[in-house]
């Protein structure tokens, strides 16, 4: 049984660039820390392949722990850059 983002995170979450483009306009955040010298800054987007496969036969705790380690290696990696 599918549930909503809010539901499973606690919060909303941005889908689309649209969505993403109308928060930075809205939110406006300090980004500067992100520039690259040219003044550019790089957007990345991951997907768990199959991720709605994983958690139908794994369930919705087992999924979360997963979207959870995910996150963390995504973290970790942008951290390290």
């Amino acid at each position: 049984m599918p549930r909503a983002n809010v539901e499973v995170f606690g919060r909303a979450l941005t889908v689309t660039l649209e969505e993403l483009e109308q928060t930075i306009q809205r939110e406006q955040p300090d980004l500067s820390a992100s520039f690259a010298v040219d003044g550019t800054v790089t957007i990345v987007f991951t997907d768990i392949v199959d991720s709605t496969l994983l958690l139908s036969r794994f369930g919705d705790l087992a999924g979360v722990d997963v979207i959870r380690r995910h996150k963390a290696v995504i973290e970790e990696v942008t951290a390290a850059r």
